[in-house]
């Protein structure tokens, strides 16, 4: 008999909806990056510095495009309980705790609440109705126990 999946606790439906957001707004950052590149080119002819801009402001949203795609396919892992979710989820939001480190250590209050949220995160996906929904550790509460 085949066990059934348990269902979605509603913090995995937050923190996929907060993934699907980044990465939304990673796509609307990288397109407008795109197009900064291109008034850059065109509006700073002084020794082709223009295009070093451009170049180097394309190669940014490149990296903001291909993170964003990463997130929105984490977000939806995280809807459909897709164990590589959870763990790429998890290698993101470790690389995020990083980035919030530095940006704290500049004295941005922003680098403190991103430590505050992705550190919630990994403590949120490291408890174990959450680690039994993505296939991850055993069911701890009867009502994620596999049936007879």
């Amino acid at each position: 008999m085949q066990s059934t999946k348990p269902p979605r606790p509603t913090g995995v439906t937050i923190i996929a909806i907060l993934a699907l957001a980044i990465g939304v707004i990673g796509l609307i950052g990288g397109a407008v990056l795109i197009g900064f590149s291109a008034l850059l080119a065109s509006s700073i002819p002084f020794l082709g510095l223009g295009g070093i801009f451009a170049g180097l402001t394309l190669i940014i949203a490149g990296v903001v495009l291909f993170f964003a795609s990463i997130w929105l396919l984490v977000g939806w892992g995280f809807l459909n309980g897709k164990g590589w979710a959870w763990t790429v989820g998890l290698i993101f939001s470790f690389l995020s705790i990083l980035l919030a480190i530095f940006v704290a250590a500049t004295g941005q209050l922003t680098g403190v609440v991103g430590l505050l949220i992705w550190g919630l995160m990994i403590y949120y996906l490291f408890t174990g109705p959450v680690k039994a929904f993505f296939g991850k550790g055993p069911a701890i509460n009867p009502a994620y126990a596999n049936p007879p």
